[in-house]
C-alpha cells in the first residue's frame, strides 16, 4: 500500500515541472488564531478610514482614489 503511493507521488512529480515543489503547496496554512480576527478588522477600519480622510481632502477637486494614484505614479 505504502509502496503504490510513493509510485503515485513519483509519477505526479515527474508530470509536473515544479516536481517536488508540488508536495510543499499541498500543506496547509498555520493557524493564527485570534490573530487573524484581529489583524483583518483593524485593517478594514483604517481602509475605511483612509477612504473618509480622502474624500474629505479632495473633495473640492472631485479626485477620485485611481485618479490621485495616477497623478503620483506620473509625478
Amino acid at each position: 500500500m505504502n509502496d503504490s503511493r510513493s509510485q503515485r507521488s513519483r509519477a505526479a512529480e515527474s508530470s509536473s515541472p515544479e516536481g517536488p515543489q508540488l508536495q510543499r503547496v499541498a500543506r496547509k496554512a498555520p493557524r493564527y488564531g485570534i490573530l487573524e480576527r484581529c489583524i483583518g478588522y483593524n485593517l478594514r477600519i483604517s481602509y475605511a478610514l483612509a477612504s473618509q480622510l480622502f474624500a474629505r481632502v479632495f473633495e473640492d477637486q472631485e479626485l477620485a482614489p485611481i485618479q490621485f494614484a495616477a497623478l503620483e505614479f506620473i509625478a
